[in-house]
């Protein structure tokens, strides 16, 4: 059993730790590619991404991971978890928005940034921090069933999608280029982790 358990958590570690390598690589090409403006508009794009993604759960992660785990043995009690979940996050999104738009308003203040650019960044930020609220409230039922593999799979996407984001930065060194690429690259991370769903209901049905 102990030896079982190093494995589960050797899995686990495994893939954050390379995601933490790519999000570490893809932050040294941002440093080398943008102006300290832009660096600075950088910075404020992604803590607002973050308030947003955070207000966007409130903790209603961490209760689906424990109902989750209650429920391992029940795939369709599991599925209805999820399903419910995504449905009160797409509720809580609009606090969220309220929180990063508000803070967002009054840290812009004193910033140069063209005004054509604020509902472009804005928009990004909000879609953003949605998609990585419904990614982790779907990463809770791997966590729950020990689903390293996919664990593993995902969290080399998310640093896939930061180092991709970051590269694009030489050809076009500008925030919206890092929001575009995270956007596109975080649906298909979702899209991901729903066929992984749907194969974890398949053989817990089976």
């Amino acid at each position: 059993m102990l030896i079982k358990n190093i494995i589960v958590v050797t899995k686990y570690l495994s893939g954050q730790g390379f995601g933490l390598i790519l999000s570490f690589i893809s932050s040294l090409i941002i440093i080398r590619t943008f102006p300290i403006e832009e660096f600075a508009i950088y910075v404020l794009f992604f803590a607002l991404t973050t308030v947003q993604t955070v207000g966007s759960d409130l903790g209603l992660g961490n209760c689906a991971l424990t109902l989750l785990a209650k429920s391992r043995h029940a795939p369709n009690r599991q599925q209805q978890i999820i399903i419910a979940a995504l449905r009160i996050e797409k509720k809580l999104v609009v606090l969220g928005s309220i929180l990063a738009l508000s803070l967002g308003s009054i840290l812009l203040n004193g910033m140069e940034i063209e005004n054509v650019r604020i509902p472009v960044l804005a928009a990004a930020v909000l879609l953003l921090g949605h998609l990585q609220a419904t990614v982790n409230i779907k990463k809770n039922r791997f966590n729950a069933n020990q689903s390293q593999r996919v664990i593993f799979i995902i969290a080399l996407q998310e640093g896939a999608v930061k180092t991709l984001a970051a590269l694009f930065t030489y050809l076009r060194p500008e925030v919206e280029t890092v929001a575009l690429i995270s956007v596109m690259g975080w649906v298909l991370i979702n899209k991901f982790a729903d066929r992984a769903n749907s194969v974890v209901n398949l053989k817990k049905e089976n």
